[in-house]
């Protein structure tokens, strides 16, 4: 799945500007989301095609998957990276 990583430091970090941030980014990228929380998991910043999770934990996320509705928005490069 995962095939290495972009630079992680470019994505927002902190609640207070990063669900905006990233609410920029989605939007770039041709996604809307309906609703937008801090998310989370693993393998965010993500999005079902609706409802999106802008933060992950930190470290390297490329090797984690979602399940098969999961698209990332991530500095990670995929066979799903919108």
């Amino acid at each position: 799945m995962g095939e290495g990583c972009r630079r992680s430091e470019v994505w927002p970090k902190s609640e207070a500007l990063g669900k905006e941030e990233f609410k920029d980014i989605a939007k770039l990228a041709g996604q809307e989301c309906v609703t937008t929380q801090e998310g989370g998991a693993k393998y965010d910043p993500s999005t079902d095609g609706r409802h999106c999770g802008w933060s992950g934990p930190d470290g390297s996320r490329c090797s984690e998957a979602g399940d098969s509705g999961t698209y990332r928005f991530c500095p990670c490069n995929s066979d799903k990276e919108l």
